[in-house]
């Protein structure tokens, strides 16, 4: 089969790889549709002995059931499935106390077993739900809303709340869907670049501002205050930096977006203290991924206007390159066929 192996950071080649098999308990899926997520975008910065070369990339994916292995009874050839790639370990104490998303011994399709940037890939029966009836393209979606999803959950933004976001990426806009239906009173989003700012239009931002030096002034006008929820859904230290600032009195700070793990910003703790703020975190999801897919499938959230671009397999360096510049696209999707 036509796959993306990685070789190294500053190798990505389109391989033929043999075909895998499905094995007990496993499904093997055709491919229909995979998304570059940001951590694809940053393995180049990524040190080789850091990540276990050579592998197949790719995350988000969704496609149809090829083959059903032996002992696998809810879903069969011929299915739509999505896959949820994060494999657990279901025995380590984080586990056992509820907190899957921070499993101590995870596997990760699409790097510790080979990913969707192929034909074909297996994976554990117990990580396929049906998605009949949802286009692969909007499938593929259903990991990055379920992220989105369990970081609406960890912030308990209050209706009637007056919401920042800043980033309008891929996780940026499925959240900002998600917060609109929530109650929320008005939403501001900021970005660098128009298309995303024009995405957040359509998606129901209620009002965009760009992130060209006169930003934090516009935020203080909108809102003197702060605001009641602040997101950052970039990743961004110096923007995590300048979230803080706009945080109103007992206000409360999402961390959305990954920040490089070296990071440091610089913060002043009395401002948290005397203002009552509540920061939080939000990684991977838990158990949010039938409710993301149902989102999906009901037309609740959609992926029209993240979703810019769509390469096949042999484009794949393209398309990586089409996704890093993050000027003209949003979020690149890989359709094998």
């Amino acid at each position: 089969m036509k796959a993306i192996l990685c070789e190294s950071s500053s190798t990505v080649r389109v391989a033929n790889l043999p075909d895998p098999e499905a094995g007990i308990g496993e499904v093997l899926i055709q491919v229909g549709a995979c998304n570059l997520c940001g951590s694809d975008l940053h393995m180049a910065e990524i040190k080789d002995f850091e990540l276990p070369y050579p592998f197949v990339p790719g995350h988000e994916l969704a496609g149809t059931v090829a083959v059903a292995g032996e002992n696998v009874r809810h879903v069969q050839p011929g299915d739509q499935v999505a896959v949820q790639p994060v494999i657990r370990c279901g025995t380590c104490p984080l586990c056992r106390r509820g907190h899957a998303n921070l499993c101590q011994n995870p596997q990760v399709i699409g790097l510790h077993r080979p990913g969707g940037f192929a034909e074909y890939v297996t994976v554990p029966a117990e990580n396929v739900y049906a998605s009949d009836g949802v286009p692969h393209s909007t499938a593929s979606c259903t990991e990055p809303l379920a992220c989105a999803l369990y970081g609406l959950r960890r912030l308990n933004s209050r209706v009637g709340s007056d919401v920042l976001i800043f980033g309008a990426g891929g996780m940026g806009l499925f959240f900002l869907q998600l917060i609109r239906n929530s109650g929320s009173r008005r939403v501001t989003v900021v970005d660098l670049h128009p298309l995303r700012l024009q995405a957040a239009e359509d998606l129901g931002a209620d009002q965009v501002v760009v992130a060209d030096g006169g930003e934090e002034a516009m935020l203080a006008e909108i809102q003197p205050l702060g605001f009641d929820s602040v997101v950052d859904a970039t990743g961004v230290p110096d923007v995590v930096e300048v979230a803080f600032r706009h945080i109103g009195p007992a206000g409360r700070l999402l961390m959305l977006g990954s920040c490089p793990t070296k990071a440091v910003i610089s913060i002043r703790p009395r401002i948290v203290q005397s203002r009552d703020i509540t920061v939080v975190g939000s990684f991977g999801f838990g158990f949010e991924f039938p409710a993301a897919l149902h989102l999906l499938r009901e037309g609740r959230v959609t992926v029209d206007p993240i979703v810019t671009h769509r390469y096949g397999l042999d484009r794949f360096v393209e398309a990586w390159e089409q996704a890093r510049s993050g000027t003209e696209a949003i979020k690149v999707q890989i359709v094998p066929d």
